[in-house]
């Protein structure tokens, strides 16, 4: 499978392919000019035909989307360091890529809201969590692949899982009777003091027990005892399960990334939810 490549341009962070169809600023240079890389960015994404631009910057940054006319589809208070807000910008160069049907979107919000103050009840309580270690990447992904037809990043690769938790990634997992049943991961921007909740899996026969609640609860009190400050999601708009699974405990929706993600087979809106975990 070919995933999306990531390369530098003009000092920012990319990722771009036909796999997910898109150009994604995934961090720009605190020095360099940002018209110029953003000119670059939209001339890498319109040679190669893709159908959207998407970015994800801190405040002093916001201003030169406005401008360029990117739409903000999302925005987390205190994203960077506790202090600077997270902007979710897109730049659609395919009409088509667009269009949503904002009523399902709406629709799975508003039930994930309307059950954040709903008794969380442990059905699970002979499962065990604990983080995970390289010994365990080839059980990850054979959990992986239970749940994904296809994922944004190579998580179907051994190197590749393997070298993310030697860098900032960690791996939590719910075991039950030895067997890993579900697998979460924090990614940990540890210069912004931030973290993205995902990566969230549960083989089928164990669904419907609360484990991604149970993985998230460990997560967020690991997070927070590190000092990591703000921790938030990018959920598929259509799940119900995960949506009310970060409603449940304690996130706030923060907007949604229209036809942005190529998960489970597809390209797909995906909902941000968000949740100061330190000051």
């Amino acid at each position: 499978m070919d995933y999306d490549q990531l390369e530098s341009v003009n000092g920012a962070l990319a990722q771009h392919g036909k796999f997910n169809d898109r150009l994604y600023i995934m961090k720009l240079a605190n020095s360099g000019n940002v018209e110029e890389t953003l000119g670059e960015v939209e001339t890498i994404a319109k040679s190669n035909k893709y159908g959207k631009i998407f970015a994800k910057v801190s405040t002093p940054f916001a201003k030169y989307f406005s401008k360029e006319n990117y739409d903000l589809e999302a925005k987390v208070p205190n994203l960077y360091n506790g202090q600077k807000d997270g902007y979710f910008f897109s730049k659609y160069l395919s009409k088509s890529r667009r269009n949503v049907d904002s009523r399902d979107i709406e629709s799975v919000v508003n039930v994930a809201t309307m059950k954040k103050k709903e008794p969380i009840e442990d059905s699970s309580s002979t499962c065990i969590v604990e983080e995970l270690k390289a010994s365990d990447v080839e059980e990850i992904i054979g959990v992986y692949k239970s749940v994904f037809k296809t994922y944004p990043f190579p998580i179907f690769d051994v190197d590749f899982v393997k070298s993310s938790m030697q860098d900032n990634v960690r791996i939590f997992g719910v075991k039950s009777k030895g067997k890993i049943v579900a697998v979460s991961s924090c990614e940990i921007d540890f210069e912004s003091e931030n973290v993205e909740m995902t990566d969230f899996a549960t083989l089928p026969e164990y669904r419907g027990k609360g484990l991604a609640l149970k993985l998230l609860s460990i997560m967020d009190l690991k997070m927070k005892v590190e000092g990591i400050k703000t921790a938030y999601t990018i959920a598929r708009s259509k799940s119900f399960g995960m949506n009310i699974t970060f409603s449940r405990s304690d996130y706030s929706y923060a907007g949604t990334l229209k036809n942005n993600t190529n998960i489970s087979g597809s390209i797909e809106s995906m909902n941000v939810w968000y949740k100061r975990l330190s000051f």
